[in-house]
């Protein structure tokens, strides 16, 4: 069939014959080179002037012409992306991950609720009821998009619920450091801390949230790592029997018992540490139920919420971070090996969950008039 160039329905200049496969202008001899760059059609054996061997719809030796590149513009997305998180005022630390919408109490799981929740986030009701139980913090989404996050965290505001957005990054910063407690005093001026050194007095009215759980120290066993290697040895050898048992020994993680005391005037927190506490004056005739006792007086006294769902709240899937879990300041270059290593020890999944949580009880907390 005849064909044209260029390809234009109006264009008579160019046609192909039907008993010759080139493609010429009127008047003019391209030239086999010329054809080459402008046509499909196989003119390797009219480069050696046979003409009539030439094949429409093969190539032998032509390669196409590659498109031209569009400038790269992920850095500017990226210099975009970063100045959009500045302006909203969360900071630079969440560049690079995602901004987590939680949702808190008073919230009682029932169906309407999530019914409402699914029309307004956009997800299932099942996977809802997975994430956000009754009176915990729960995760509604983790968005990377700043604007994205807003919007959804002003939805589900102005349908009533309680919820705050919160950087993971929180739940890993230096800034809020962990002291810990060797005794309290419950008095009328105040709540009485005796640190190790020295003792102060904090207003109950400073005092933000308790949140209790169990601490895991240490890390994960060598049996916990996955190598084709270890399934080789048919004889092992006494050494390697050996290496065996004491992967299999425990203490390598230790767990306690921890109550958390946040604060609103200051960033540190202040432990319960179940294992060097003393709970003198506090009933009970385990660590558990001394431990309990302190609790429900500081909630009496304090009169602040007990969040006790370090368990089961899907926070502590973002707790995590292996490459930003890093509590401590970096140790000087003089520093000892030791002191080293114990910089390098990742953030406890209690301690990050903690902190998390005190930051969601911080933007959401009721304003005091006068």
């Amino acid at each position: 069939p005849p064909m044209r160039w260029p390809p234009s329905s109006h264009s008579q200049d160019f046609q192909a014959e039907s008993h010759s496969t080139e493609l010429r202008p009127h008047g003019a001899d391209l030239g086999p080179r010329r054809l080459l760059s402008h046509s499909r059609w196989d003119v390797r054996a009219a480069s050696y002037g046979d003409r009539s061997q030439a094949r429409p719809g093969r190539s032998l030796g032509w390669r196409r012409r590659e498109p031209a590149k569009l400038p790269d513009c992920r850095p500017v997305l990226r210099l975009r992306a970063k100045l959009a998180i500045r302006a909203a005022g969360i900071g630079d630390s969440c560049f690079g991950g995602a901004l987590l919408v939680l949702l808190g109490p008073p919230f009682e799981g029932r169906n309407d609720q999530y019914a409402e929740l699914a029309e307004l986030s956009g997800l299932v009701i099942y996977d809802l009821k997975t994430k956000l139980k009754p009176d915990t913090w729960g995760v509604v989404k983790a968005l990377a998009e700043v604007e994205q996050a807003r919007m959804l965290h002003q939805r589900l505001a102005a349908a009533g619920y309680r919820v705050a957005l919160v950087d993971p990054v929180v739940g890993h910063e230096p800034e809020r450091k962990i002291v810990t407690l060797r005794s309290l005093a419950l008095e009328e001026a105040g709540l009485g801390l005796q640190l190790q050194a020295r003792s102060m007095t904090i207003p109950w009215g400073a005092v933000l949230v308790l949140v209790q759980g169990q601490v895991s120290v240490g890390g994960d066993s060598p049996r916990s790592r996955s190598s084709s290697s270890s399934l080789r040895a048919i004889n092992p050898s006494a050494a390697e029997l050996e290496s065996f048992r004491e992967s299999l020994s425990p203490g390598q993680i230790d767990a306690y018992l921890a109550l958390d005391i946040h604060f609103i005037t200051v960033p540190w927190v202040a432990r319960v540490d179940a294992r060097s506490f003393d709970f003198g004056g506090f009933p009970g005739t385990s660590t558990l139920q001394k431990l309990e006792s302190c609790a429900a007086a500081l909630v009496d006294w304090a009169q602040v919420r007990l969040d006790h769902g370090a368990r089961t709240s899907s926070v502590n899937a973002f707790t995590d971070h292996s490459s930003r879990a890093r509590v401590m300041t970096p140790p000087p270059s003089y520093a000892s090996p030791a002191s080293r290593r114990i910089g390098e020890e990742p953030t406890p999944r209690f301690d990050a969950y903690s902190r998390l949580v005190a930051e969601a009880e911080r933007q959401t907390r009721p304003s005091t008039s006068g």
